[in-house]
């Protein structure tokens, strides 16, 4: 298996893993914060959507995004969640198993640092799963402390 193959399943993985997390949040849990400034489990799922498109951009032009993160509010319900979500891991999945085996060692630089390509492809995925930890957290937060995330 290539790299990018299995940054590709990786990402996919995490995707459906955050998708999971979402539904097993019940509706009157879906912006609820144990404090005011603290982020919602629909926080963690807006941003990782969003993030999954522009870094399939990112990995699409070797370059970064222009519009980072400029549509993470336009994400309201659970189903514009889901539905932006399965877009978004996919366009990211197949941008991931295009990068041609040759670019995995080229430098890419993004605002917080440079790093291999090769290094980026598995960026997203590292991403969601650490949002899906948060959203576990919430979970224990608001009494459900089952272990069945």
């Amino acid at each position: 298996m290539t790299l990018q193959e299995a940054a590709a399943r990786f990402t996919e993985k995490s995707g459906a893993e955050m998708l999971l997390t979402l539904a097993r949040t019940p509706d009157d849990k879906l912006e609820w914060k144990a404090e005011p400034t603290a982020r919602t489990a629909m926080d963690f799922v807006r941003e990782c959507a969003v993030h999954c498109d522009e870094w399939a951009q990112l990995l699409e032009l070797f370059e970064w995004p222009h519009e980072f993160r400029t549509r993470v509010g336009s994400i309201l319900t659970r189903e514009e969640a889901v539905l932006e979500m399965n877009a978004s891991v996919a366009r990211l999945a197949e941008a991931i198993r295009a990068v041609p085996d040759g670019k995995l060692d080229q430098m890419l630089k993004v605002p917080w640092e440079e790093a291999p390509i090769g290094c980026w492809v598995t960026y997203a995925a590292g991403h969601n799963q650490y949002h899906i930890g948060q959203m576990n957290f919430i979970q224990t937060l608001y009494g459900d402390m089952g272990m069945d995330f």
